[in-house]
């Protein structure tokens, strides 16, 4: 897929084409990354080869693929909201389970230490996940608590005289599970939720079994346990009764580095889609040829259009949002929360946006291998079982639209108030 097929926009918007040459040498970097350094080995990476992700991750962070974003100060490489979406599409095309790996680890894993951490975590923590030393995790769903991420929470936390908190409980199906070293908890304190920063090391801390899973096969997904751990403090992010801004703005964050990414998987499948119906030969000519083809080629195209615009649209907005704040700063995370919350709508319909468009995309390529597409030895397969969980985690399809719909609902009222009032 051509990257400038997008024609001039309004001033105010942001497209692909207005990018910085250095965002532009980024994503030229990180497409090359992904074809010579991943995709060739996705066999070793989809059986789980011992220690291969954490190498695969340090290999990134040496070309600075895990220090966008972050303050020069904390280790990282400053830029901003676009040059995070160019990383977030490039990352994933061709190999969502390294891609899901990379952006959990520097989307909701780190984002809530990036947002709400003290300056003391950061200086701490922050060097080393940027270095590709650590490799973080965000630890919210339960086998109660899904959906209902909050208000099913079982996993507790209770305050100790000395200002410590014992922390219980388990989490479950967490990416990044077997493999982190920063694990970003929430749990219950009395009557309100609470954030922590949990350390592989820590006396009462324990990781399950690999799941066995339909897709995402080489990524690690396991269960948490929490077992009368002793968390000081300092390990606890934001205020303790505040919790749950740290994981909403987190999420809003994830859904749309998500969107992002399912646009690069998305680009990344059409472009074997018409690789693959070129060569393939029926009635004597390529099967490109055929209307129908031509037809699902055309759709897609003109899903990953929009999706791409949509994105782009977004990471514009986002940075100029962004652009006054000082990551350095005690209210960073108060001001980025209040700015993912004018944001957070479109982050929703984003990310059932793409997630859609993707499952579209993959299940015509399938189509256009034919029985090809059914066996495992052609990349189809592989992306038709990974796209679908994609519709399901960090906040399902279904929820997001309820909050799409709430949002708008609420929007409607509000303007029909302030119009009856204008009429009296």
């Amino acid at each position: 897929m051509s990257e400038s097929f997008l024609v001039k926009s309004p001033d105010d918007m942001f497209i692909p084409e207005e990018a910085s040459q250095e965002d532009k040498l980024l994503a030229k970097s990180a497409r090359e990354f992904m074809d010579k350094e991943i995709i060739p080995i996705s066999d070793e990476i989809e059986s789980k080869k011992h220690g291969l992700l954490r190498e695969l991750i340090k290999k990134a962070a040496d070309l600075g693929f895990t220090s966008v974003g972050v303050d020069e100060s904390y280790g990282g490489l400053g830029m901003g909201e676009i040059s995070y979406t160019v990383l977030a599409e490039k990352l994933f095309g061709g190999q969502a389970s390294y891609g899901i790996t990379w952006n959990v680890n520097i989307g909701i894993g780190r984002m809530p230490l990036a947002y709400y951490g003290t300056e003391e975590q950061k200086k701490r923590l922050m060097p080393k996940i940027c270095s590709g030393d650590y490799v973080t995790a965000y630890a919210l769903t339960e086998a109660e608590a899904g959906s209902d991420a909050l208000g099913g929470m079982k996993t507790r936390a209770v305050k100790q005289s000395d200002g410590s908190y014992l922390l219980n409980g388990q989490k479950i199906f967490i990416t990044n599970g077997g493999i982190s070293d920063i694990y970003t908890v929430f749990a219950r304190l009395d009557d309100s939720f609470a954030a922590f920063l949990v350390e592989k090391d820590m006396p009462g801390f324990s990781t399950g079994k690999e799941e066995n899973k339909l897709g995402l096969r080489g990524s690690s997904t396991t269960t948490l346990f929490f077992d009368d751990i002793k968390i000081s403090k300092e390990n606890m992010l934001y205020h303790e009764d505040q919790g749950h801004y740290v994981a909403l703005t987190a999420l809003d964050v994830g859904r749309f580095d998500l969107a992002a990414a399912f646009m690069g998987e998305a680009k990344y499948n059409l472009m074997n889609a018409i690789k693959y119906s070129k060569e393939r030969r029926q009635f004597a000519r390529p099967i490109a040829s055929f209307g129908m083809t031509q037809k699902k080629l055309a759709k897609a195209a003109g899903q990953i259009y929009a999706a791409e615009s949509s994105v782009y649209r977004f990471a514009g907005k986002w940075e100029k949002l962004c652009s006054g704040l000082d990551r350095t700063a005690d209210d960073y995370g108060k001001k980025m929360m209040n700015i993912l919350r004018v944001l957070s709508e479109e982050s929703s319909i984003l990310k059932t946006a793409a997630s859609d468009i993707l499952a579209s995309v993959v299940d015509d390529e399938l189509q256009i291998y034919g029985g090809n597409g059914f066996m495992e030895d052609y990349p189809a397969a592989r992306a038709y079982r990974d796209e679908r969980v994609f519709r399901i985690f960090e906040g399902t399809n279904e929820i997001n639209r309820a909050v799409i719909a709430k949002m708008l609902t609420k929007q409607i009222r509000s303007e029909e108030h302030t119009s009856e009032l204008q009429s009296h």
